[in-house]
C-alpha cells in the first residue's frame, strides 16, 4: 500500500496550474497520468462510475468493474463495456457492445485502448460533457 501525502501540489501543469493535487487522502486527477498513478491507491478517486470503472479493471477486479460500466447506458458506457468483455476474451459480446456504442472494434492491444478510454473520459469529465 502507498500512502497518499496529506498535501502535495506540483506547479508543473498547462499555465502554471497544478497537474497534481492531493488533499488528505483524496486524489483530484488532471491528467491520464494522474489516473493511471491512482491505482495504487487503496480506494478510487471521486470520479465519474465509468472512470471508476477502469480503475477497478486496472487493479485486476474485473467484476465490479462490469457491474459498474453495465449501469451506464450511454455509448461511452457501450464503450467501457465492450472493451471490459474484450478484456475477458468474450469477443462476441464485446462486438455487440461495440455497435452500441458506435464504435469500431478495437485493434489495439488492451492497455492501449483502456488508456484510450481514459484520455477520453477525463477530457469529457473535465469539459462537463457526459457521453
Amino acid at each position: 500500500v502507498i500512502a497518499q501525502p496529506q498535501l502535495l501540489i506540483d506547479a508543473g501543469g498547462f499555465f502554471g496550474a497544478p497537474e497534481k493535487i492531493f488533499v488528505g487522502s483524496e486524489w483530484y486527477i488532471h491528467t491520464n497520468d494522474d489516473f493511471t498513478a491512482s491505482v495504487r491507491a487503496e480506494r478510487p478517486p471521486s470520479l465519474p462510475p465509468l472512470l471508476v470503472a477502469l480503475w477497478h479493471d486496472a487493479r485486476g477486479d474485473w467484476g465490479q468493474a462490469h457491474r459498474l460500466a453495465q449501469d451506464v447506458d450511454t455509448p461511452d458506457g457501450c464503450w467501457v463495456h465492450a472493451y471490459l468483455h474484450r478484456r475477458e476474451g468474450d469477443l462476441g459480446n464485446a462486438r455487440y457492445w461495440y455497435r452500441r456504442a458506435g464504435r469500431p472494434e478495437a485493434a489495439t492491444a488492451c492497455d492501449d485502448e483502456w488508456a484510450d478510454i481514459a484520455r477520453a473520459l477525463l477530457g469529457h469529465a473535465g469539459s462537463g460533457r457526459s457521453g
